[in-house]
């Protein structure tokens, strides 16, 4: 059995200066805040698909928790999985769990790797469905 949780959000970019709108930037961020908040970072970044989308993963963890933290800066939107568990095994069950449909012609993100990133404007369109038992799913289909 698998616990823990799964939050998903998506950042409008457009608050952040050109230079701040990529992948990389935003995992510099994620980074700086966890640590803020007390997790260490575990190993480097690496990268992790969701829905044929190549995400950055970032891995913290503190006492009696881990937390993956999966990133893709698309067109307009920074697209976030937070998967919190009690440790790497139970934090990867919960990433293998998840599916992920982005559409990616509207929302700007491209089944490639997380090094790329373009800039046209357009609104996003997402889905989570989390197919872990007893979790609901999350669903909007325009940003």
């Amino acid at each position: 059995s698998t616990s823990g949780g799964t939050i998903f959000y998506a950042d409008d970019l457009g608050y952040y200066p050109e230079a701040r709108r990529s992948t990389e930037a935003y995992i510099a961020r994620v980074v700086r805040n966890l640590n803020n908040n007390g997790l260490e970072l575990v190993g480097r970044e690496t990268e992790a698909q969701l829905g044929g989308v190549t995400f950055a993963r970032v891995d913290f963890h503190e006492t009696l928790s881990y937390e993956a933290v999966l990133v893709k800066a698309c067109d307009v939107y920074a697209f976030v999985f937070i998967f919190a568990a009690s440790g790497l095994e139970s934090a990867n069950r919960l990433i293998a769990q998840t599916t992920v449909k982005l559409n990616v012609k509207n929302s700007g993100c491209r089944a490639t790797t997380s090094k790329e990133f373009s800039r046209r404007a357009g609104r996003s369109q997402w889905q989570f469905i989390s197919t872990s038992p007893g979790k609901p799913a999350y669903r909007r289909s325009r940003y």
